[in-house]
Protein backbone atom coordinates (compact mmCIF):
# COMPACT_ATOMS: atom_id res chain seq x y z
CA UNK A 1 0.00 0.00 0.00
CA UNK A 2 1.31 3.61 -1.21
CA UNK A 3 -0.38 6.72 -0.14
CA UNK A 4 -0.05 9.03 -2.95
CA UNK A 5 -2.58 11.67 -1.91
CA UNK A 6 -0.49 14.89 -1.01
CA UNK A 7 -0.59 14.59 3.34
CA UNK A 8 -1.30 18.81 2.83
CA UNK A 9 -3.90 18.67 0.05
CA UNK A 10 -5.61 15.82 2.25
CA UNK A 11 -5.88 17.75 5.65
CA UNK A 12 -6.98 20.92 3.70
CA UNK A 13 -9.79 18.80 1.94
CA UNK A 14 -11.03 18.02 5.47
CA UNK A 15 -10.89 21.34 6.54
CA UNK A 16 -12.87 22.54 3.65
CA UNK A 17 -15.41 20.38 3.66
CA UNK A 18 -15.89 21.26 7.52
CA UNK A 19 -16.09 24.96 7.17
CA UNK A 20 -17.99 24.91 3.40
CA UNK A 21 -21.01 23.59 5.08
CA UNK A 22 -21.13 26.50 7.52
CA UNK A 23 -22.79 29.99 6.27
CA UNK A 24 -20.86 32.17 9.09
CA UNK A 25 -19.12 31.90 12.40
CA UNK A 26 -20.12 33.96 15.72
CA UNK A 27 -16.22 34.93 15.87
CA UNK A 28 -12.58 33.78 14.93
CA UNK A 29 -12.63 31.71 18.23
CA UNK A 30 -15.60 29.59 16.57
CA UNK A 31 -13.74 28.78 13.50
CA UNK A 32 -10.97 28.33 15.15
CA UNK A 33 -12.58 25.60 18.09
CA UNK A 34 -14.24 23.95 15.07
CA UNK A 35 -11.35 22.76 13.16
CA UNK A 36 -9.21 22.11 16.39
CA UNK A 37 -12.42 19.55 17.21
CA UNK A 38 -12.07 18.34 13.07
CA UNK A 39 -8.42 17.78 13.99
CA UNK A 40 -8.97 15.92 16.88
CA UNK A 41 -11.60 13.67 15.38
CA UNK A 42 -9.42 13.01 12.28
CA UNK A 43 -6.53 12.03 14.40
CA UNK A 44 -7.33 8.73 14.92
CA UNK A 45 -7.66 7.93 11.46
CA UNK A 46 -4.44 8.91 10.28
CA UNK A 47 -3.02 6.96 13.04
CA UNK A 48 -4.39 3.56 12.60
CA UNK A 49 -2.47 0.62 11.48
CA UNK A 50 -2.12 -0.71 7.95
CA UNK A 51 -3.34 -4.02 7.75
CA UNK A 52 -0.36 -6.68 6.18
CA UNK A 53 2.19 -4.39 6.30
CA UNK A 54 4.72 -6.83 6.70
CA UNK A 55 3.36 -8.66 3.65
CA UNK A 56 3.49 -4.84 1.99
CA UNK A 57 7.32 -4.64 2.91
CA UNK A 58 8.16 -7.91 1.41
CA UNK A 59 6.79 -7.00 -1.95
CA UNK A 60 8.24 -3.85 -1.82
CA UNK A 61 11.56 -4.76 -0.92
CA UNK A 62 11.25 -7.55 -3.99
CA UNK A 63 10.17 -4.91 -6.09
CA UNK A 64 12.36 -2.16 -5.12
CA UNK A 65 15.60 -4.15 -3.66
CA UNK A 66 18.20 -2.62 -2.39
CA UNK A 67 17.10 1.44 -2.87
CA UNK A 68 13.48 -0.07 -0.33
CA UNK A 69 15.90 -2.04 2.60
CA UNK A 70 18.31 1.22 2.26
CA UNK A 71 15.45 2.69 3.71
CA UNK A 72 14.22 0.61 6.20
CA UNK A 73 17.87 0.71 7.70
CA UNK A 74 18.14 4.45 8.12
Amino acid sequence: MIYTTNAVEGLHRIMRKTTKTKAAFVNDKALIKLLFLTLERKEKVWSRKVHSYKAIQRSLAREFGERFTKHLNE
